[in-house]
C-alpha cells in the first residue's frame, strides 16, 4: 500500500516507480488487485481495512473478516453440538488466539470486544440446548462464570479482549529491507517483534498454568493468619488451643501446685484431699 498527497501524483510518478521497481525484479504491477481510492473511503488490505476517521487514519479489522470468523465459530459449534465443553475450549482456543494476534496491531479492541459478545451468545445457545429442561441460573453456573467466561471447571475459554493492542512500529525514514547497509537494522526489528511475540505466548502459558485469566497481570498472594510474608514476627499470633488462650497463666492468677511424691515413693496428693485432687479448685 502506497500512498500520495493527491492522486494525480499517484498517478504520474509513483505508479510508473513502482513499474519500473518491480520490472528489474521479474515482476509486475496486477491491474486487477491495483486500486486507487481516498482516504475517507478507505480500502481494504491484507484483511484490515485504512481510513480515516474525523481526521485519524486507522487500521480496523475488516469486517467481512471478523464476520468470517465469527461465522466459523458458529458453524463449529452447529457441527459439535453433543460435544463436551473441555473439546469446545480445546479446539477453539488456538482459533480465537490466531486470530487476535494477526489482529492486536492494529485498532481491533473494539472488533475484540464485539467478537465475545457474539460468542458468548452462541455458546449460550449452545448451552442452552445441551439442557433444554434446566433453569438458566443452572446453565449459567455449569457453564460460565461471573465475568460470562466459558469455562469447564478451571479451564476457561480464550477471549478476544485479552490480548493486548501492540501498535505497529513504523519504519525509520527510507529504511528499505533490499538495501544491505540497513541489515542490522531489520534483523534488530525482527529481533524485537520475535521477542514480543515470544513474551505473550510465555504470559499467557503461566496464567494458564495458575489458573487465572489471561487479562490479570497481577496475583495476589495472601500470607496465612500469624504469618507474614517475608519472616517477621506475627502482629496476631494464632491461637494453640480452642479456647483461644496461649496456654500461659494469665497475669495475677492463682497457680495450683501439682502433686508432690510422698516418702514411699507412691505419687502424694500435695496437700490436697482426694476428693479436691479429682475436681477443680475454686478460691
Amino acid at each position: 500500500m502506497v500512498t500520495a498527497p493527491t492522486q494525480d501524483i499517484l498517478l504520474a510518478h509513483v505508479v510508473p516507480a513502482l513499474t519500473t521497481f518491480l520490472g528489474e525484479r521479474g515482476l509486475t504491477l496486477s491491474e486487477a488487485k491495483t486500486r486507487v481510492a481516498h482516504v475517507e473511503d478507505g480500502i481494504d488490505f491484507l484483511g484490515f481495512t485504512v481510513r480515516r476517521y474525523r481526521g485519524t487514519v486507522l487500521t480496523r479489522p475488516q469486517k467481512a473478516k471478523v464476520v468470517q470468523h465469527l461465522r466459523a465459530i458458529g458453524d463449529y459449534l452447529r457441527r459439535h453440538r453433543q460435544a463436551g465443553p473441555s473439546q469446545v475450549i480445546a479446539e477453539l482456543a488456538p482459533l480465537i488466539r490466531g486470530w487476535t494476534a494477526y489482529y492486536r496491531h492494529g485498532a481491533s479492541k473494539h472488533a475484540f470486544h464485539s467478537a465475545d459478545h457474539h460468542v458468548q451468545a452462541k455458546l449460550w445457545r449452545w448451552a442452552k440446548r445441551r439442557h433444554p429442561i434446566k433453569p438458566a441460573a443452572w446453565v449459567r453456573s455449569r457453564y460460565f462464570d461471573r465475568g460470562w467466561t466459558f469455562v469447564d471447571g478451571k479451564t476457561k475459554l480464550a477471549r478476544h479482549d485479552e490480548v493486548a493492542i501492540v501498535r505497529h512500529a513504523k519504519v525509520q525514514g527510507k529504511r528499505s529491507p533490499l538495501d544491505p547497509d540497513d541489515q542490522a537494522y531489520w534483523e534488530a526489528r525482527q529481533r524485537r517483534r520475535l521477542e514480543e511475540t515470544m513474551r505473550s505466548r510465555k504470559r499467557a502459558v503461566l496464567l494458564a498454568t495458575a489458573g487465572l485469566p489471561v487479562r490479570d497481570v497481577r496475583r495476589v498472594v495472601r500470607p496465612r493468619r500469624g504469618h507474614l510474608p517475608h519472616g517477621g514476627a506475627p502482629r496476631h499470633p494464632a491461637p494453640s488451643r480452642r479456647d483461644g488462650s496461649d496456654g500461659q497463666p494469665a497475669a495475677g492468677a492463682p497457680v495450683v501446685p501439682q502433686s508432690a511424691p510422698r516418702a514411699d515413693g507412691a505419687p502424694g496428693s500435695g496437700g490436697l484431699s482426694r476428693m479436691t485432687r479429682d475436681r477443680p479448685v475454686r478460691f
